[in-house]
């Protein structure tokens, strides 16, 4: 069908077999890709029909699967930090701070405290890292 209008079927450049070869590349690559390396016109939606359910296309698996590559490649230098929340048998509250090694999941240190402040934080990391970390520090909230 696309071949007699005088676009050549995406396969015929290659839109399988690059998607079945580059699991991690997106819908939107591979027509790229086709584009600059062979010089074939593809439509992004035409490579996600014969793209494997699951990858690619900018589906959780690809975002996933580079955050695995990641931690892998990096889990021995990493260190996970949170805070959470306790109540004692008096129902006072407290904060404990933890931090964890990525790559062995060992306990690295941890503190509780009323009320926690940033300079208090601070101190945490100084005593773990030696001096503060000036980069690196991503918060999920």
């Amino acid at each position: 069908m696309l071949a007699s209008a005088g676009i050549p079927p995406p396969d015929a450049g290659g839109a399988a077999s690059d998607a079945r070869d580059n699991p991690s590349w997106s819908a939107e690559r591979i027509p790229a890709e086709l584009l600059v390396k062979l010089g074939t016109r593809v439509s992004s939606r035409s490579v996600r029909r014969y793209m494997v359910p699951g990858t690619g296309g900018g589906s959780r698996w690809v975002t996933d699967q580079r955050w695995a590559i990641f931690v892998r490649n990096y889990a021995h230098t990493l260190l996970a930090c949170d805070f959470g929340v306790t109540v004692t048998a008096t129902f006072r509250v407290l904060h404990v701070f933890v931090i964890l090694e990525v790559g062995s999941r060992r306990l690295v240190h941890m503190n509780v405290i009323n009320h926690p402040t940033a300079v208090w934080t601070l101190q945490q990391f100084r005593e773990v890292l030696g001096t503060p970390p000036r980069r690196g520090i991503r918060t999920s909230c």
